[in-house]
């Protein structure tokens, strides 16, 4: 079966709102709900594949359960301006990365859910609802399974059975006598969770138990009977819909690769190039990367360095301290996807032959020293004092890549080479 997930946008950026410390911009621009909304995507996508992808969203207005009930989710604190400015661009980074999304007035994500996963399991589909929302166990079934990431928890029915003691078809029965207080769902006046799965499970639904009053207790039958007009409010207001009008069909949802110049252009916009690594398959081009293992490869990268103008420089060293840290091996480059790396004292299990490190230094002290052949690198001054250390003073700096970062956007949370690769 083709596996179709559905992402509950909102639990996704209120998870990485409170989780994350608060990451601005330069031009002091909230972005860690977006930062971590999309972390959670592209995670989401790398460890589970899913064939077809969406993400629903809550629509910013009132919906037809707050118009039937004013109190409904009436007590929840109201959304933090820097969360809500976030939203937009949450959305707007969906798009980026070519996946769909979709809300619509007058209903809540869940009910776009709801409608989504009916259709799927009428299509064949095996469907993967991933959010923290409780509602969405009503949906459960042989073919749809909610998952809890952060609990890392899947809930199939057997599970959903374990953890409320009903099974899925019972689980709005179980909201709408024992309440919901993070809805402000009102359900039955001194009735928990255990008193209702145990109604259930002796009697049946809502609409079973009304039908035996005769057959409960009178304790609990005088709480169901004081409480019978909001019992089934809260039965109306737990309840799913799968009506809502949503004009996506599943195999839109396709997950296609994303254009990684409007990706790379969009997080490059809200200053977090780094999550490029985590979605973008780097694309193999003709790349000519070489070892240096014997005289002759060295003696022939020599004679190539000698008539550069510029060439870049990085050490591989054994610590953060160049004075004290072991030279491991260098590499060095000129253009682009073609690059050499020189072996000094590597001393892995299998490792191979490697040319003596006086020699090598030797032959490469005349270019480093050459004035006229200008040294570009990430952190240079590093490499500099390392050199310096072996004896040689390397002459012509250049360009440093992490200065040059540092100039552009002091408030960059990091200027790593890693990072700062994807910015082309």
């Amino acid at each position: 079966m083709k596996k179709f997930y559905i992402i509950d946008g909102n639990s996704y950026l209120h998870r990485a709102y409170h989780a994350l410390p608060p990451l601005t911009t330069s031009k002091g621009e909230q972005i860690n709900a977006v930062y971590g909304f999309l972390k959670m995507v592209f995670k989401l996508i790398k460890d589970f594949t899913p064939d077809y992808l969406l993400i629903c969203f809550d629509f910013p207005a009132p919906t037809f359960r707050h118009k039937e009930f004013l109190q409904y989710k009436a007590h929840r604190k109201e959304m933090d301006d820097s969360l809500k400015n976030q939203i937009p661009i949450a959305k707007e980074s969906v798009k980026v990365l070519n996946l769909k999304s979709f809300e619509i007035e007058g209903f809540e994500a869940d009910d776009v859910i709801a409608t989504m996963a009916k259709r799927a399991t009428l299509e064949g589909f095996e469907t993967i609802i991933v959010t923290g929302d409780k509602d969405c166990l009503q949906l459960v079934n042989d073919c749809v399974k909610v998952m809890n990431e952060p609990k890392d928890t899947y809930f199939d029915r057997e599970k959903v059975k374990e953890k409320y003691d009903v099974y899925p078809e019972n689980i709005v029965d179980l909201f709408a006598l024992a309440g919901d207080s993070s809805d402000n769902v009102p359900g039955v006046r001194g009735i928990g969770e255990k008193t209702a799965s145990k109604l259930i499970n002796d009697f049946g639904s809502v609409d079973q138990i009304l039908e035996k009053l005769e057959f409960i207790p009178d304790t609990i039958k005088e709480k169901i009977v004081a409480s019978k007009e909001n019992l089934l409010l809260s039965k109306h207001l737990v309840e799913l819909r799968y009506d809502v009008p949503v004009d996506i069909v599943i195999k839109d949802c396709l997950v296609n690769k994303p254009d990684t110049d409007k990706l790379v252009e969009f997080l490059k916009r809200i200053e977090a190039v780094s999550l490029a690594k985590d979605i973008i398959p780097f694309e193999e081009k003709n790349k000519d990367y070489k070892t240096v293992l014997t005289e002759a490869d060295l003696e022939a990268l020599l004679k190539q360095l000698s008539s550069q103008k510029e060439v870049s420089v990085d050490l591989e060293t054994t610590g953060l301290n160049p004075l004290r840290a072991d030279l491991v091996g260098i590499s060095m480059s000129w253009q682009d996807n073609t690059g050499f790396y020189i072996p000094v004292s590597h001393s892995y299990l299998g490792c191979p032959q490697q040319l003596p490190k006086e020699l090598i230094l030797s032959k490469l002290k005349p270019i480093l020293e050459n004035s006229g052949i200008k040294k570009l690198g990430q952190n240079i001054k590093y490499d500099y004092l390392a050199l310096k250390k072996e004896g040689i003073k390397m002459s012509g700096i250049e360009f440093d890549t992490m200065i040059a970062s540092y100039c552009l956007n002091p408030n960059r949370a990091g200027n790593g080479l890693k990072d700062l690769s994807l910015e082309m």
